[in-house]
């Protein structure tokens, strides 16, 4: 018998030493253990605030407009529209940057 790892709300693998995940309201859930129920064939996580079947949370927080304007919000304030798929405006930590070989940012001269 092989047991799979936990899938979050959108059936995403979640790794077993994730710190944190996001409820559907985008509040943020301390992850404190993992319980696999095998006669229900169920994850469950301890959270800070509850245990909760693995499949009701997010590995990462729901888009949401107050989180596009404040992406948006850091592009204008830097000057610099790297900002909104970058942290730090360098390609070296950007969504974007490159994926098997194929460059997928608009912004890269270079074009491969």
């Amino acid at each position: 018998m092989s047991i799979e790892l936990p899938k979050d709300a959108k059936g995403r693998e979640i790794p077993l030493d994730t710190e944190c995940l996001y409820t559907y309201k985008g509040e943020k859930q301390d992850v404190l253990s993992f319980t696999y129920d095998r006669r229900e064939d169920i994850w469950e996580i301890e959270t800070d605030m509850r245990m909760v079947n693995s499949i009701y949370l997010y590995l990462t927080p729901l888009d949401s407009w107050k989180r596009l304007f404040e992406d948006l919000d850091r592009c204008i304030a830097g000057d610099n529209i790297c900002l909104y798929c970058s942290p730090s405006g360098r390609c070296s930590d950007c969504a974007n940057e490159p994926r098997l070989g194929v460059a997928i940012c608009p912004m890269t001269r270079s074009g491969t």
